[in-house]
């Protein structure tokens, strides 16, 4: 019976060696798959932060141009209200000398 009980335990022992050697064997290639993975991500990173210095870059040289967008858009509401000032003040002047010219005839006869 004795013997019986230390081949059990020796039988035990070999079952509980062979899962965690297979234990180990699956977490090392869990871990290699997990390494293998942070390496292409670090990769993913590497062109995200290119990318990112690029856009930045892109957007700073885009500034100066957007600026004198903005400029030339002023001028150009400027030269607009200018226009319609410059119309008004001219409807005004025709108004006038077409008044005048109606009343040409009178104004003719007070300087006679």
């Amino acid at each position: 019976m004795d013997e019986v009980h230390v081949t059990l335990i020796l039988s035990k022992f070999d079952e509980i060696n062979r899962q965690l050697a297979d234990d180990r064997r699956d977490s090392a290639e869990s871990r290699r798959r997990m390494y293998e993975r942070l390496d292409l991500m670090q990769g993913d990173v590497r062109d995200l932060k290119q990318k990112s210095s690029e856009t930045a870059k892109a957007v700073e040289d885009l500034v100066p141009k957007v600026k004198r967008f903005a400029d030339m858009e002023a001028q150009a509401k400027g030269a607009g209200r200018l226009g319609r000032a410059l119309w008004w003040i001219g409807g005004i002047l025709i108004g006038i000398a077409a008044y005048l010219y109606s009343i040409k005839a009178q104004l003719l006869s007070l300087f006679r």
